[in-house]
């Protein structure tokens, strides 16, 4: 049975009960007159009124008084024929604030064309809006940046055309924008330069979004010129797509006249120091104007111009330490003494150079000084050999105590390894079946010889060539196994060892087991150091080419007298040390190419610091003798 024409109508408006009452956009129905004859309920929670409260009222005293006339126009039009019109103003909510609409009209016309009503909706749009706003400025703000900076800067797309261009890379490349944007990036600039071969600028950062920074390359103007530029690229990134790049570059034309012109002066000044020359001064006292020649300003590294020729300018180019020694010998000088001083100089250069001077005073008829002139020369070569064949003298006399040693250890295993193997052998023997005290006393002197043994090991390491094999270890790997066995021994002094090991530490070419020996020997000192307790701390990084392994303790600390013997024969700061451990520990740290190094605050604790070389090659069996 087919619907009445009664029942279609009623849902018909069920229907557009239930979209209006859900509907995100504002549904109304006005008269021609603008009198407001159905509100959608949604209206409440986009302006904050009741559709109740909206009937039977004209919109104007909603709307901004600055968009009426836009209301106005459009119902102007849609009475003078148009059925829809789209407009966007801004309407008061409840609470005092406008918001903006975006409202779509249509007239609603009986059969003879007259209209009858106007249907509305409206959506908010003012997030949108103030999106867009903000979007605005924001451009603006770039475009203010791009035209005011003073670089270069250009925009390209993924098939590397200019999508824009600022000022400054119009004018540095004698263009204009307009003459760039659209164009591929290379027909702009016919790029020339040492790292552009057969591959763009662009190519790295377009497929991998690789930064490039402070490269250089050539490029094109106009006038067909070439200009050096320094430039540094980009990516552009939306999500995880690289959809173009930016490059910001610079004309460094005045920069390489200046790095070519300062190359020169290094080089005039290298081959100057390699000479052995001299130079020479004179003071007016009475002016206290003083003249240098060419060579003392080549010595000192000063350029003339710089230079106020002043005594007390001099005296500023003389160290902290030695300027008063120089001030007194130039006084006395100036009552009739001969000056000759050795002193140091900071240059121009800011290098600390070691000059011997000589030089004497003129005084007229009363004796009093008029010219102080002399000589000065540049002895830092003959200092530096000075020291350095100080330094080989005490390395000399450290390899002859090392001989000592290692032929007092050669003799020391011949006369009591045997006859302690024997002692050791009885002790155990007379120690299985001892009881009661003699059991205890057995007991000691077991720990005694064995003490032995290890002061005898440590003495035939020094002496006796080893024969060691080198491997690829995990120096961290190797830290934590001398922690776990030197654990017990902390907790016995209340001792409690901290790690921190880099993770992607670099192995290293060693021999394992002379490691431990050195990282065992350097953690019992560390414990043996705090008899109250305290913390150990163990720390593994990398330092350049080396993986670098810090010691800190928080024992009683090592005086400024005393650490400068540490490695010397027989020198130990413990009661009842040997002070061979240290000695063969920095013996095995230089075998591995290492360096060794302690530091240390009274009352404060230790620090031994250990380096090593990272992935060291070197044959992986060798005897000491074949490395000497």
């Amino acid at each position: 049975m087919a619907d009445s024409p009664r029942s279609r109508a009623r849902r018909i408006k069920q229907l557009f009960d239930i979209i209006s009452h859900n509907s995100q956009d504002v549904i109304t129905y006005c008269t021609p007159g603008g009198i407001c004859e159905y509100v959608s309920p949604s209206v409440y929670h986009i302006v904050g009124y009741s559709s109740e409260e909206l009937l039977g009222q004209t919109i104007e005293p909603f709307l901004h008084p600055e968009d009426r006339h836009v209301w106005v126009e459009a119902i102007q039009a849609m009475e003078q024929g148009t059925d829809n019109e789209r407009v966007t103003l801004r309407i008061l909510h409840r609470r005092g604030d406008y918001r903006w609409f975006e409202v779509t009209l249509r007239i609603q016309r009986n059969a003879r064309g007259r209209a009858v009503g106007v249907i509305g909706i409206g959506r908010d749009v003012t997030d949108e809006r103030l999106a867009a706003e903000q979007l605005a400025a924001l451009k603006r703000k770039y475009e203010w940046i791009l035209n005011a900076a003073s670089e270069g800067i250009v925009g390209i797309d993924p098939k590397e055309h200019i999508i824009f261009a600022n000022p400054a890379a119009a004018k540095i490349l004698g263009r204009t924008t307009e003459e760039m944007i659209g164009k591929p990036f290379a027909s702009v600039t016919a790029v020339l330069g040492q790292d552009v071969h057969s591959q763009s600028l662009f190519a790295c950062t377009l497929v991998t979004g690789q930064v490039i920074t402070a490269s250089r390359a050539r490029f094109c103007r106009s006038d067909n010129t070439y200009i050096p530029v320094e430039y540094s690229i980009t990516p552009i990134n939306e999500g995880d797509e690289i959809v173009g790049a930016v490059m910001t570059f610079r004309d460094i034309t005045d920069k390489l006249a200046q790095e070519h012109a300062l190359q020169r002066s290094r080089d005039n000044l290298k081959q100057a120091h390699q000479l052995a020359r001299s130079g020479y001064w004179e003071l007016d006292v009475e002016h206290d104007h003083l003249m240098w020649s060419d060579e003392m300003f080549a010595i000192w590294g000063m350029d003339p111009n710089t230079f106020s020729g002043t005594y007390e300018a001099f005296l500023q180019t003389v160290v902290d330490e030695d300027r008063q020694a120089v001030d007194h010998a130039v006084q006395e000088s100036l009552q009739g003494q001969l000056y000759e001083i050795e002193f140091r100089i900071r240059t121009g250069r800011g290098e600390v150079r070691c000059i011997s001077a000589l030089g004497q005073t003129d005084m007229d008829a009363d004796g009093r000084p008029i010219r102080f002139f002399g000589v000065a020369q540049d002895i830092t070569a003959r200092k530096e050999q000075e020291l350095a064949l100080e330094t080989s003298r005490e390395l000399l006399e450290r390899s002859e105590k090392l001989a000592a040693v290692g032929q007092l250890a050669v003799s020391i295993a011949h006369e009591i390894r045997n006859p302690l193997t024997a002692l050791k052998g009885f002790i155990d023997l007379m120690h299985r079946k001892a009881k009661g005290n003699n059991k205890r006393y057995l007991e000691i002197m077991k720990g005694e010889v064995g003490r032995m043994e290890l002061i005898l090991g440590e003495l035939l390491m020094l002496a006796k060539p080893q024969q060691v094999h080198y491997s690829m270890e995990d120096v961290d790997l190797l830290l934590q196994e001398i922690v776990a066995f030197m654990s017990p021994q902390a907790i016995i002094h209340n001792v409690v060892i901290e790690t921190s090991f880099r993770e992607d530490l670099p192995q290293i070419t060693c021999e394992p087991n002379q490691l431990k020996q050195v990282f065992i020997n350097i953690v019992r000192n560390g414990i043996e150091a705090m008899d109250g307790g305290g913390t150990l701390r163990v720390l593994a990084t990398r330092s350049g080419d080396y993986v670098r392994i810090d010691f800190v303790d928080e024992g009683i600390g090592i005086s400024p007298e005393k650490l400068q013997h540490i490695g010397e024969p027989f020198f130990t700061t413990k009661e009842q040390g040997t002070g061979l451990g240290m000695m063969v520990s920095q013996r095995i740290v230089a075998e591995h190419g290492g360096r060794m190094s302690v530091q240390s605050t009274i009352g404060q604790g230790t620090t031994v610091t250990i380096e090593l070389p990272i992935a060291l090659h070197r044959n992986m069996t060798a005897t000491d003798e074949e490395r000497i």
